[in-house]
């Protein structure tokens, strides 16, 4: 959870969102002008107690920043800040109180509190009121209608900050073998998993990008009814970025299972809240991947180019933006084993602009990632204006 939070805190939209002008204007200048759209944003329904909550944790936070950043040198600073610590004790009660998996001491997943968590956000400040009415997709004209068909239905059941953010759309494409027929299908995604190639000794985050939209084979069990022919045949599934979000959230698949047909490995011994309890089909993958946050991450070679295009086009009038390229503001890192990790984060301030190394109550500052790590595991970045 410490992890998590960290990196959220390193978002400078998404703080400014919950906190407001006021945070914002204490931002860098670069990090000002990017939430101007967004700050104070937020609103919240009656029953909300999650997103509250976090509001009061980071205004905490923050103050207790704003304590450091005023002693005399950014050495006195940082080492204030290495005093200060702040209790999520409140924050947790009403996490675990809308999802009971969080407060009891077991062993949990960053990703998985995460996505417990943004899911929580984007219920509680859902702009939609009442329950939509369900519909089936007519799956009909170009394959930009459909999409854009398929974004206005997600967005009549879930319209929120969550999503104005961390929103984005994934194209996955089924092509028949026998006569060539293609059926799309969307749908709205607030984070991307992407694998790890087998057979390397490092990678790249583009390594993982491509074999993220490599092109599967369908076969056997798995082929499918063409619409078009009628047959069942042998198919190609082929996934797309359609729609880039705002902030970008990448994990890395490194938990992955026995019969996994993408680099899956020998099982392990796993921990629950007894202690050791038996062999567990997964293991971890912990081939280092390289980071860098010094340039730009391009999503273009992964996207559906003449959705790509129409965002390249609708940037002249101010509609679109002339490329998917993203900046690396936060580490969340796993260290160890499934039997017995640790999770601590490296995040870019958007108090000052620098990177720190977070770890519980300690924070210490830090180089920005460079090079490669075994550690890394979910990475968040923002669009680059």
């Amino acid at each position: 959870m410490n992890s998590i939070l960290q990196c959220l805190n390193c978002l400078p939209e998404l703080v400014a969102a919950l906190l407001g002008p006021c945070v914002a204007a204490c931002m860098p200048q670069e990090d000002a002008r990017c939430t101007a759209q967004h700050a104070g944003s937020v609103r919240w329904r009656p029953k909300a107690s999650v997103g509250p909550a976090l509001c009061e944790l980071l205004a905490e936070m923050w103050s207790q920043q704003a304590a450091g950043d005023a002693a005399a040198s950014a050495a006195a600073a940082a080492a204030r800040r290495r005093g200060c610590a702040v209790s999520p004790r409140r924050f947790l009660e009403a996490v675990s109180a809308a999802d009971e998996r969080w407060g009891d001491g077991c062993q949990q997943d960053s990703q998985e509190f995460l996505h417990s968590l943004l899911e929580q956000l984007q219920s509680e400040c859902n702009r939609v009121q009442g329950k939509p009415q369900y519909r089936e997709l007519s799956s009909h004209g170009s394959v930009l209608q459909q999409a854009a068909e398929a974004a206005g239905y997600a967005r009549s059941w879930h319209d929120s900050l969550v999503d104005d953010l961390f929103g984005g759309q994934l194209q996955s494409t089924i092509t028949c073998s026998a006569c060539g027929a293609q059926s799309h299908c969307f749908d709205p995604f607030l984070d991307l998993s992407v694998p790890l190639p087998r057979g390397k000794a490092q990678m790249s985050l583009q390594d993982c990008l491509s074999a993220f939209v490599e092109q599967e084979v369908l076969t056997g069990s798995e082929a499918v009814k063409c619409g078009s022919c009628k047959r069942t045949c042998d198919a190609t599934k082929r996934l797309q970025i359609f729609q880039c979000p705002r902030l970008l959230v990448l994990t890395l698949k490194r938990f992955n299972s026995g019969s996994s047909s993408r680099g899956g490995g020998a099982g392990g011994w796993a921990a629950g809240s007894g202690g050791w309890f038996g062999f567990s089909p997964y293991s971890k993958n912990q081939t280092p991947v390289k980071l860098d946050a010094q340039h730009a991450l391009d999503l273009s070679p992964y996207c559906n180019q003449q959705a790509l295009q129409a965002a390249v086009d609708g940037a002249g009038t101010g509609r679109g933006c002339s490329a998917p390229k993203y900046q690396l503001l936060a580490v969340s890192e796993h260290s160890g084993c499934l039997g017995g990790g640790h999770y601590t984060a490296q995040g870019r301030s958007v108090a000052d602009g620098r990177w720190y190394d977070f770890n519980d109550a300690s924070v210490t500052p830090d180089s920005h990632p460079s090079g490669s790590s075994s550690s890394a595991y979910v990475l968040f970045f923002r669009l680059v204006a």
